[in-house]
Formats: structure tokens, sequence, C-alpha cells
């Protein structure tokens, strides 16, 4: 199966990207410490009194501080450093529809030229798997739904690759004058059935995809 970090670094060295951010870091090994970028940094919040951290052991926090670069919320850290821009930003944060809408809105303004934002978690394949309870076990969340309106109503290129839970990729554009709805009015047993007529859905092998 290609996975999430399999996207990012094909992209990185088909396009020479030099700079990555990581927006959600949960444990580095996953695909922090196997993206193959000269630059990489990382924004999650980290609280240990959270339910997510409830269960982290010393050598939990010994394996994921070290590559965290800023202790912050995505909002706090991109209001905080307004020039900084990336070629590629990877969002696997706060996996909720609102969240995920200013993620991607905030991502696409510090890009450089020419640079993807990556998002995780775009399908998921049950109700349960996306509710905004967090009910446990498999959890992607609402962020189908961001990933529909970005689709729909911006200028953005979008795709939809159907692997590891569903990564999308919003290529770079200038153009940002646009408007998205608060909430999207879909339910997911609506999605699931016309999904490949909401998102643009690829399953063909990478250089398929990604042609330049």
């Amino acid at each position: 199966m290609i996975t999430r970090t399999d996207i990012i670094n094909y992209l990185i060295w088909k396009r020479g990207y030099r700079s990555y951010l990581e927006i959600g870091l949960d444990d580095p090994e996953l695909n922090f410490t196997r993206v193959q970028c000269e630059k990489k940094e990382s924004v999650d919040p980290y609280d240990p009194s959270s339910n997510f951290c409830a269960a982290w052991t010393q050598a939990d926090l010994n394996r994921f501080l070290p590559y965290l670069t800023y202790r912050m919320t995505s909002d706090d850290f991109f209001a905080a450093y307004p020039a900084k821009k990336y070629d590629v930003i990877f969002i696997d944060g706060l996996h909720l529809e609102s969240q995920a809408d200013r993620d991607i809105r905030n991502s696409l303004m510090h890009l450089n030229e020419g640079g993807v934002v990556v998002v995780h978690d775009c399908l998921p394949d049950s109700e349960a798997s996306q509710s905004e309870d967090h009910p446990g076990g498999s959890w992607v969340g609402t962020v189908w739904k961001s990933m529909v309106k970005y689709t729909k109503y911006t200028h953005c290129d979008v795709k939809v690759l159907e692997t590891d839970w569903g990564v999308g990729v919003i290529e770079y554009t200038d153009n940002l004058d646009f408007q998205i709805p608060e909430k999207l009015d879909l339910t997911y047993e609506e999605f699931n059935k016309k999904k490949y007529g909401f998102l643009r859905i690829y399953t063909d092998k990478l250089h398929m995809v990604f042609k330049h």
C-alpha cells in the first residue's frame, strides 16, 4: 500500500522541494522521521493532560519531544509566524471540519510558489470513523467535509489518493479570494454513496497522478 509518507517523499523528490512542515505530530516514527527533506519542522500543542496523551510513558515522551519544533496549536503558529513559508505542509492535526478548514487555508498562505498541501484522513470507511466525538479506534473525523469544500468552492487543484485513509493533495494557488461554507450540508451516507462525484479520487500510480 502506498502511504502518506510515500506520497510526500515522491513529491519532494519529483519537484525538488527543500522545506517541510508537519501539523499534528503523533509518533514521529510513523511519518516525520521518514520524510526525506532538507529542512523539517513540526507543530503540535502536546498537552500531557489530554485524553490523547494520557497513556504516554516517559519513553514515549523521550521519543516524541525532540522532533517537536513548535509546541503550540496550528492556529497560534500561523499567527505567530506569518512570514514562514514551506514547500510541503502536511496536515494531520485535529480531524474536525472547522479546524481542517483553517489549517488548509493557513497552509495555502504559507506555501512557497509551486508548493503543495498534503492532508491525511480524507476518506472515512464508516459512519463511526468520521464521528466528531472521537469514538476511539480508527478515527479520521470530518476532514472529508473540508476536502469537499475546497474541491467545490475554491480555485485549488484538489486530488485525493485512495490509500492510507485517503491522502489529499492540494496544489498551490495564488488566488485565495474565495469563501467556503462554515458547515457542509452533506451527510456521511450521502457522501459515501457518491464520493467519486464529490472528490477527485485517484487510484493510479504516483507518476500518473503527478505528471509534473
